[in-house]
């Protein structure tokens, strides 16, 4: 969760779909101040320090494959964000020695189950089914000499960078449907298509 425009953006979806009366609220505050209220800004620790989660290596999905949907959620969303594929290991790294580190550039699919996630990240414990069951990633990779000029053997770990704003359906009211087939594209780096699958049987 890299950036504030997109913790935003996605609280407002958040509400917008799953707390209609709260809703009302939030439109009538948003539409007389033009502003966000407090409530849907992150919390202060945000601002401190790094919020992330740890992915399941084994739940990676490849181009073309189908995105399982799981049993336990009705509403499926996609994140688009930028992964980077770090090839050294890394320890209190300097800013110089974790850009020397990173090897290429992917496309990645967060794939989130929004109903599940939202009562899990306030139980204070953060998401685990909500995010766990499924990623994807481009199957390119994109070197980083042929990339750092134009943004100013893969045994590795991909960091990714968070949603980019305005990329997720929470965002943009694009939720995903059994059978929809998906491509996310990022410029320069490449393309990631998948279909999604049918919910799975309790």
């Amino acid at each position: 969760m890299l950036y504030e425009e997109h913790a935003i953006a996605a609280a407002r979806g958040m509400v917008r779909r799953f707390m209609p009366v709260a809703w009302r609220f939030v439109s009538i505050y948003e539409a007389v101040f033009r502003k966000p209220p407090a409530s849907l800004r992150p919390k202060r620790l945000w601002y401190e320090k790094p919020i992330y989660y740890m992915g399941s290596h084994v739940n990676f999905f490849a181009d073309g494959d189908t995105i399982p949907w799981p049993s336990y959620t009705r509403a499926l969303d996609y994140e688009l964000e930028l992964g980077a594929v770090v090839c050294r290991p890394l320890h209190d790294a300097t800013p110089e020695e974790a850009l020397q580190a990173v090897g290429g550039f992917v496309v990645v699919n967060d794939v989130s189950a929004r109903d599940v996630q939202y009562p899990e990240m306030t139980s204070g414990f953060g998401p685990v089914k909500s995010k766990n069951f499924a990623n994807a990633m481009s199957a390119e990779v994109v070197t980083v000499d042929e990339i750092l000029p134009r943004i100013t053997e893969l045994d590795a770990e991909v960091l990714a960078t968070g949603t980019i704003p305005g990329c997720s359906g929470m965002e943009t009211g694009q939720w995903l449907s059994p059978g929809d087939e998906i491509e996310l594209e990022i410029e320069d780096i490449g393309t990631l298509r998948n279909v999604i699958g049918t919910p799975a049987e309790p």
